[in-house]
């Protein structure tokens, strides 16, 4: 119980460290909630596309991704395609460029906000 409560504002008072830590616990619980739906639908999404890879269809898994818009699912489909040593056509560099060029940039852009 006391952990908790020095982590959350090192406050001495014992009888606030109850609302404190479930306040903690809250937040924790609602983050990982999200977490968890954002691995859900990720999931989801790469469903029919982890499909066209079981067939070795490539190109149409990475024509799927790229006509999703999703960056995360475009990463996770370019982390397993690089495991495979036939998996990048001429037809799928094609289609997937202007997606890799567009996250470059916006990675760029971001980085440039930060900075």
């Amino acid at each position: 119980g006391g952990l908790l409560q020095t982590i959350a504002h090192g406050s001495e008072d014992a009888a606030d460290a109850p609302l404190e830590e479930a306040k903690i616990l809250d937040e924790v619980l609602g983050e990982s909630r999200v977490v968890s739906s954002e691995l859900s639908t990720r999931l989801a999404l790469l469903a029919p596309i982890a499909e066209h890879c079981r067939r070795s269809d490539f190109d149409a898994a990475v024509k799927s991704a790229v006509s999703l818009g999703d960056e995360g699912v475009l990463c996770d489909l370019i982390r397993g395609l690089a495991r495979e040593q036939h998996a990048f056509s001429l037809d799928a560099f094609v289609t997937l460029a202007p997606a890799l060029l567009q996250i470059i940039s916006d990675s760029a852009r971001e980085e440039n906000i930060v900075s």
